[in-house]
């Protein structure tokens, strides 16, 4: 409608106060942070050492891993193999912060990576109207089992 809600002085001013006294209670700049990140959202299907997904490659050297996108016929774009994919490589590295000094992530074909996989969404969306899709609707390398 274009209608504009417009805020008294009072209110304001209230708002500030109140947000104020809060800051002066609670003192959150004495609290420090935790800097450990929370792995707990992601469980791994693999590891570095045990390495099945095939859309994701995974090198490990002497201090240093490559991660390297592998969908070089689709741009590497991103769908839900390479986000586990991703995902189990980034947990892994993690874990091994301490011997590893330096992870590239790169990949094979022409470009990086174009984003998210449009054929993904739309068969995502297909998903959802009840329509029946094999795969993700994508040309992709799942995880080989052990």
């Amino acid at each position: 409608d274009g209608a504009v809600a417009s805020l008294s002085k009072e209110d304001i001013d209230y708002v500030n106060e109140v947000v104020l006294r809060r800051l002066r209670i609670h003192k959150p700049w004495q609290t420090p942070l935790n800097p450990a990140p929370d792995l707990s959202w992601h469980e791994p299907v693999c590891t570095l050492a045990d390495w099945r997904h095939k859309d994701v490659e995974v090198e490990v050297g002497n201090g240093i891993a490559f991660v390297v996108f592998n969908r070089p016929n689709e741009n590497n774009s991103l769908q839900d193999t390479m986000n586990f994919g991703l995902n189990d490589a980034l947990i892994d590295l993690h874990k091994r912060k301490d011997d590893l000094r330096v992870a590239v992530f790169t990949a094979k074909g022409r470009m990086y990576c174009a984003g998210g996989d449009p054929k993904s969404w739309q068969a995502g969306a297909a998903r959802l109207r009840g329509e029946q899709i094999q795969g993700d609707g994508t040309v992709a390398n799942r995880c080989v089992d052990p």
